[in-house]
């Protein structure tokens, strides 16, 4: 049985599926409902986005407030997504190998903007370099992707060795360069260059913290 929606909820979906998922350019939900046909009602779109989350068929993203992904099919409030071992290479398309999967840990779709499940990896955080923010034993949220843009924190392989970090995009002497940085300020930053076996696996998403 397909499933029934508001008449708002429709327009705003045919709203979004115009647009990628991106209403960004009205800026507000007043401008969202005008351009509905609600006006001065900011209340009743933000009600029905946040029943579409609740209804699994768009999940807003963390980093943009009207920036959402578009769902196939309803989502259930949790997936499992793989965790990859700390000691796992970056693959060549992106991300790590499925022999190297230790475990599936649910995951909640909403609090995370999960709209689909295998875009997304798990990975344990060791050291300090990314505290407070990140701590040594902090499972890793990552969506899979190749790039990302300068000062968006990543996990990435530098040397073999997989880790998390701030990525830095630099201009030096007209080469571009990409600096990892650490929030941790007692602990050093790299410095990558051109010909250096680095390669990014994913943008962070989340933190999830192991209680002890």
């Amino acid at each position: 049985m397909a499933m029934r929606l508001h008449r708002t909820q429709e327009k705003l979906l045919s709203l979004m599926r115009e647009r990628d998922g991106s209403l960004e350019e009205y800026g507000s939900l007043r401008n969202i409902g005008a351009t509905l046909g609600i006006k001065d009602n900011p209340q009743v779109i933000a009600y029905h986005l946040d029943q579409l989350q609740n209804k699994g068929l768009i999940r807003q993203t963390q980093s943009d407030r009207y920036v959402f992904e578009l769902v196939d099919r309803p989502l259930p409030s949790t997936v499992e997504v793989p965790l990859y071992r700390s000691t796992a290479q970056c693959g060549h398309d992106g991300f790590f190998g499925t022999d190297d999967i230790v475990e599936r840990i649910p995951v909640p779709t909403k609090i995370f903007g999960i709209a689909h499940p295998s875009h997304f990896f798990l990975i344990k955080a060791r050291g300090k370099s990314m505290e407070p923010m990140i701590e040594d034993g902090d499972i890793v949220l990552a969506h899979k992707q190749q790039d990302v843009d300068s000062n968006r924190i990543a996990v990435v392989v530098y040397d073999d060795m997989p880790m998390v970090k701030r990525v830095k995009k630099i201009r030096l002497k007209n080469d571009f360069h990409i600096i990892l940085e650490s929030l941790n300020r007692d602990v050093d930053d790299l410095l990558i260059s051109e010909d250096s076996n680095f390669r990014i696996c994913g943008l962070v998403k989340g933190v999830m913290r192991v209680q002890t």
